[in-house]
């Protein structure tokens, strides 16, 4: 299944305030044009694989985590 735009895009958001970062300090450590990284996390956009991945690298979390895909062994509860 595909990843939905806007589920990625709040993950991104999410991340990025967790991180205490603005979108101006994300687009200096991603290269990125910090309008395209607003629609990014608005929705209106969807990032090519390379995109994501140098946000996820900058953000310092896993792409498959902005991705939305889950660790079958982080699903495991006792």
């Amino acid at each position: 299944m595909a990843p939905d735009a806007q589920q990625v895009g709040l993950r991104i958001r999410a991340t990025r305030r967790k991180r205490k970062m603005t979108l101006a300090e994300l687009s200096a450590q991603t290269g990125l044009d910090k309008g395209f990284l607003s629609r990014l996390e608005r929705g209106e956009k969807f990032g090519s694989v390379g995109t994501l991945h140098t946000v996820a690298t900058v953000l310092g979390t896993p792409l498959s985590a902005l991705l939305g895909e889950v660790d079958p062994k982080d699903e495991i509860h006792i």
